[in-house]
């Protein structure tokens, strides 16, 4: 295909889509005239972002304010949140509701108008804003699609790549000069650009209950540890409070502006337990404590108080009746769901980590807005802000080869210096480090044989790869979901090196190399730094809970960092 470009974004949710968004506005201006790319593994709407239902946190007018909406982004992170990111994105937050209005999107109003606010938890006034009712990811996709579609027929300078999977970076020199792709026959190629964005989503589908679609297997972050992009905080993963306890996968996801109109959580005997506006950790961890005392599989949210519920939340109704609950009774099954990574790639204001070359934006990036636990409906935002700020760094700073290294010396420094903050680069523990090596070896051999091969055949064997995807998630669940332990955290390790070690033996005997391969050595990769950060934060904060160690310790006002590339490549 030998196709190259100077800007090749990776992912399509809000993120990849804002950054091609602002990319259309800059190019329409006559700021630049870069040749950009976007890909994706489906289509435009295959992402988590079409899923969130929530809304958009943004400050509209007193009595919020800035300050306000700062200051309850700092709580819910649990003292680790980068208050500069923090400012930056509460502060450009009203200047992206307006481009989207302007674009067509159609946010819910009250009858004079004005946008409609929902109060969800963690924040001290009513500022998120929707669309009909729960399905305001879907409409803004809707609007930032429509327009790259648009775009695509006109001299913009974008290019758009479906059904493409990206497998690997393409690294050289320690500087990210494009991508290895796959198309859906499994064939591989190889994309070059000066700059790649990472857009790539988060890590649901590593725990057996998730409200993410099939494609968050984390394959940014897979990306990075595996050339050593310094990655953090990624022990902090949020599981949402109210999804739908239906044995599905993904499950549905239930708002929390369904609590924010009243709805209330009981245990099975019906009592209520847990202040149902508090921010996610809280409640999640509430509900689990509740589940493991009583036995129960899930517990109940009481949506009998809230008035004209399939009204105000169509599209959860429609989608509830789908499932076959039965909204008369006033009750719905939830259970908490892996539901947000607050870390992953580690990147400075711009977006840019420290490889030269590699940028990240969204759920993939650590940009240091959400601490220890994200604040509801900020993730939306995250997206938008930073997903146009990364591409306009690019455009403004011209950070082709053989750049200064400002943009690569930045994200460590940062994180090193915000808000008091310290770090920690954390290695492999003795619970994790043959679980480490029998991935790196299982990793190594996939991508040989992708190498030799050319492509990805069906081997008959696939049926071994996804059980053993099956077990691994309901191991990761079990021992590293809400609530953790030592114990359970270092018998994890155990069974996931079972299964690297197995790994490394069935890629090599395979006849043809399966693509759920490709989502097992992800989680493989991913699991032994998430553990070491697990085992290394002997504390509870935030959206990361130890049942051994229930206190904060202020001795951990520090982020958990991996994957130390070369000195001179971070030193300030």
């Amino acid at each position: 295909m030998a196709l190259s470009f100077d800007v090749l974004i990776v992912g399509t949710g809000i993120a990849g889509l804002s950054a091609a968004s602002t990319y259309l506005d800059l190019a329409r201006s006559g700021e630049t005239g870069l040749k950009v790319a976007i890909i994706t593994k489906g289509d435009l709407t295959a992402g988590s972002s079409a899923l969130a239902q929530g809304g958009v946190a943004c400050v509209v007018g007193p009595p919020d304010s800035f300050e306000i909406h700062h200051g309850d982004t700092a709580r819910a992170g649990d003292q680790l949140c980068d208050d500069q990111a923090v400012e930056y994105m509460v502060t450009r937050g009203p200047a992206k509701i307006d481009e989207l209005v302007a674009l067509g999107a159609k946010f819910d109003r009250t009858p004079d108008g004005d946008l409609a606010l929902a109060l969800e938890g963690g924040h001290s006034f009513p500022r998120v804003i929707h669309s009909n009712g729960a399905a305001t990811g879907a409409e803004i996709v809707r609007v930032l699609s429509t327009r790259l579609d648009e775009a695509l027929a006109g001299p913009c300078g974008i290019t758009l790549l479906t059904g493409y999977q990206v497998v690997d970076l393409v690294v050289e020199d320690h500087r990210c000069v494009g991508a290895q792709i796959m198309d859906s026959h499994g064939h591989l190629d190889v994309v070059s650009c000066d700059h790649l964005i990472l857009a790539t989503g988060g890590i649901g589908n590593f725990f057996s209950s998730t409200t993410n679609p099939s494609g968050s297997t984390g394959d940014g972050i897979g990306f990075a540890l595996r050339h050593r992009v310094p990655v953090g905080d990624i022990e902090f993963i949020q599981f949402h409070p109210t999804a739908l306890f239906s044995g599905s996968f993904p499950t549905l996801l239930l708002s929390e502006a369904i609590r924010g109109e009243g709805g209330v959580l009981r245990d099975l005997s019906g009592e209520r337990f847990v202040d149902e506006l508090a921010s996610r950790d809280v409640v999640s961890r509430a509900m689990a404590q509740v589940m493991g005392e009583t036995g129960a599989r899930h517990l109940w949210l009481d949506v009998s108080t809230v008035t004209n519920f399939e009204s105000k939340f169509p599209t959860i109704s429609r989608a509830l009746a789908g499932h076959g609950v039965d909204l008369t009774k006033g009750r719905i099954p939830v259970a908490p769901a892996a539901h947000h990574l607050a870390g992953g790639v580690l990147v400075d204001l711009n977006g840019a980590s420290a490889m030269p070359g590699l940028w990240a934006c969204g759920e993939v990036a650590a940009s240091g807005v959400h601490g220890a636990n994200r604040l509801a409906s900020n993730s939306l935002l995250e997206a938008l802000v930073f997903g146009g700020r990364t591409i306009e760094a690019i455009v403004e700073g011209g950070f082709g080869p053989g750049s200064s290294g400002v943009m690569r010396q930045a994200p460590v420094n940062r994180a090193r210096e915000s808000a008091g903050v310290g770090l920690d680069m954390v290695g492999p523990s003795r619970a994790t480090q043959e679980l480490v090596n029998s991935a790196r070896e299982a990793s190594q051999g996939l991508f040989n044989r992708l190498t030799q091969d050319g492509q990805v055949g069906n081997s008959g064997r696939s049926g071994r790869v996804v059980e053993a995807m099956r077990l691994a998630r309901e191991a990761m669940s079990a021992h590293a979901g809400v609530l953790r332990d030592q114990i359970g955290l270092e018998d994890l390790a155990g069974q996931l090196t079972v299964l690297a070690r197995e790994s490394v033996e069935l890629i090599s005997k395979m006849p043809a190399v399966d693509y759920a391969l490709l989502d097992l050595v992800s989680f493989l990769e991913f699991s032994g730094p998430f553990l070491d950060s697990c085992l290394w934060r002997t504390e509870t904060r935030g959206a990361h809970s130890r049942v051994d160690y229930r206190a904060r310790d202020d001795r951990f006002i520090r982020r958990a960092v991996h994957g130390l590339m070369a000195p001179e490549l971070i030193r300030g």
